[in-house]
């Protein structure tokens, strides 16, 4: 028995390590963004990328809409994803209590009453009037413990431990990922009020050019032919507003859903370019802080360790296991026997089983072990470098959409700098109304563009903080972040 306490301690197989972490300094070979370019009007500034900037849990906020922030508290607490991942992180850290009741001593009590009759032959007998009925009292406590010699049990709790973590990091990643689908509806639900406006704008010219011209046909100024062309673009420019309000109706039902209510009861804030501010200054961490701060990286590497620990499972499997008995009870043949001396009961034991001959099973399983880790390290890697391409490309579109709205920033003011110019003709009586419409339309066409590229530019950066891990691990360890943010499972006797 000595000899079994000192052999508990030794657990068999490899001890996890975490993945080292890599040694790039950037994301992309060759290039190393500073900061994006800047142009004039709205969301137009440069952002500035700073590496030795935290990113913050609560990045949404530096959008500046009080509306957005309210409205991701709301889904945060009322999304029922969001719950049942709760429930699933809750399940599994039970699993681990559960798992690691089994390094301690089992005990248990028990009392029994039965009614037997005996004869002679029972006992080997030929005695037919050896016959004998009674009722025996009987209570007993007993203990079991298994010394775990090698290891398999403290194995499955590591294995089960690290599950546990995993469901934390999930949960971590679905809140980024709601907190991006908030952000994303509500962008879309603006621009898309944005893109509306405009259009109206541009149906109420044309409808103005088509008054115009069906005058012009009343007194003979104008031919047929020419009513025609301008009714059809009238047609086709209100054929696209069903669309946009079928965008905005869309991206409320998606809002409704991600804060937990249905289409029907939602009120939320009617979201408009404006409730929006492009952020100037972004964090950007190292790929070696990346893979430690990504949820969907670390549950990845969870998921490595739980079945590392696994291997070490199936391999003490393959070695002795010893297990110690006892149990001290009381039997009578009536209830007051139990108190007498005589009928006290005991028993002591150990045993020792070592696996002689499974036909192979038990190497098979520690094979399979094996190659199931081997398995989840490369799903390992390929989640570090999608990780790794999505911060890529993340960074990309930052600089490629900030060149964009430049672009079509000069494209609208040189739709505007015409329009004025038309208007004055028009004072002047230099141009017609036609004229002016039709600048009108081409201001509004442009406005539109930009709008969009604005969109580009706000989508880039929300995708940027989620692509950087969202910032979970700089949240406050106040009660308001606890009742958001899940905790590192602990084990419980």
């Amino acid at each position: 028995m000595v000899a079994a306490l000192a052999l508990s301690g030794c657990v068999v197989g490899p001890d996890f390590k975490t993945p080292p972490a890599p040694t790039q300094s950037g994301y992309e070979a060759g290039r190393t963004l500073q900061k994006t370019v800047s142009t004039s009007g709205p969301d137009g500034c440069a952002q500035v990328f700073d590496r030795t900037r935290q990113v913050r849990s609560d990045w949404y906020r530096l959008f500046g809409s009080p509306a957005l922030d309210a409205l991701i508290e709301q889904a945060l607490t009322g999304n029922p994803t969001i719950a049942a991942g709760r429930a699933r992180l809750a399940a599994a850290q039970e699993a681990v209590n559960a798992v690691a009741g089994g390094r301690y001593p089992h005990l248990e009590a028990g009392a029994d009453v039965s009614r037997s009759r005996v004869t002679g032959r029972s006992i080997g007998l030929e005695e037919p009037l050896f016959v004998q009925s009674f009722t025996l009292y009987q209570t007993q406590l007993s203990a079991d413990y298994e010394l775990d010699l090698f290891g398999a049990l403290a194995r499955q709790i590591e294995s089960q431990q690290a599950l546990a973590e995993v469901q934390r990091d999930r949960l971590l990643e679905t809140r980024l990922t709601l907190i991006d689908n908030v952000v994303a509806s509500a962008l879309t639900e603006a621009v898309a009020r944005a893109a509306l406006r405009a259009t109206e704008k541009i149906a109420a010219a044309q409808r103005a050019i088509l008054q115009l011209v069906e005058q012009q046909e009343a007194y003979g100024a104008a031919q047929r032919s020419d009513v025609l062309n301008p009714r059809q673009q009238l047609a086709d420019i209100e054929a696209t507003l069903p669309a946009l309000q079928q965008q905005i109706a869309v991206a409320r039902h998606r809002l409704a859903i991600l804060t937990g209510q249905a289409p029907a009861d939602y009120r939320g804030h009617r979201f408009t370019m404006n409730d929006f501010t492009l952020p100037a200054r972004l964090p950007l961490s190292l790929p070696s802080q990346l893979v430690r701060q990504r949820p969907d990286v670390l549950a990845a590497a969870g998921v490595m360790h739980a079945e590392l620990a696994r291997v070490g499972v199936a391999s003490a499997r393959l070695l002795p296991d010893f297990r110690l008995t006892a149990a001290y009870g009381r039997v009578g043949l009536h209830p007051g026997d139990l108190a007498d001396a005589p009928g006290a009961i005991w028993n002591i034991g150990a045993q020792l089983m070592a696996p002689l001959f499974e036909g192979g099973t038990l190497r098979a399983q520690k094979r399979a072990a094996q190659d199931q880790y081997r398995a989840t390290a490369a799903d390992y890697r390929k989640t570090a470098l999608k990780a790794f391409a999505e911060v890529a490309d993340a960074l990309r579109a930052l600089d490629n959409d900030a060149r964009t709205l430049r672009s079509r920033q000069q494209a609208l003011d040189a739709a505007q700098q015409a329009l004025a110019v038309v208007e004055g003709r028009y004072q002047a009586g230099a141009a017609d109304l036609l004229d002016v419409y039709a600048a009108r339309q081409r201001q509004q066409r442009a406005a539109i563009r930009s709008t969009q590229a604005r969109l580009a530019r706000l989508t880039d950066t929300a995708t940027l903080f989620r692509a950087l891990g969202g910032g979970w691990w700089n949240a406050s360890a106040s009660a308001a972040s606890a009742a958001v943010y899940p905790t590192t499972p602990k084990t419980s006797s």
